[in-house]
């Protein structure tokens, strides 16, 4: 059971949506966890999940280092199902949360 998860297959189309996608997360990703393209970086990003939107520091925390490996995981083909299941999790909570803002929240 657990191989079948972290099992990638070596399909060219898989390869390119598990490449676009990774690309399109890995922005948001560095926002969060490294402070790039304008974000908080990990600290802020804790900070505000924690006390803006009530997150338990352990779970923000994971949340934040998912949204950095996940994408490379997905565009590495490594453990390709389970980094889509932390990346569907983590968009759906940003997109309740970020919707009013857009894709980048300092745009």
């Amino acid at each position: 059971m657990f191989r079948k998860l972290l099992d990638t297959r070596a399909d060219h189309g898989a390869l390119a949506g598990r490449v676009v996608l990774g690309a399109i997360l890995l922005p948001h990703g560095f926002q969060h966890a490294l402070g790039l393209f304008g974000g908080y970086g990990f600290s802020g990003t804790l900070g505000w999940m924690t006390d803006t939107l009530g997150f338990p520091a352990p779970l923000a925390a994971l949340a934040i280092v998912t949204e950095l490996l996940a994408p490379f995981a997905l565009m590495l083909g490594l453990g390709g199902r389970l980094a889509a299941l932390g990346a569907i999790g983590l968009m759906a909570g940003a997109a309740s949360t970020h919707a009013a803002n857009g894709f980048f929240m300092n745009w």
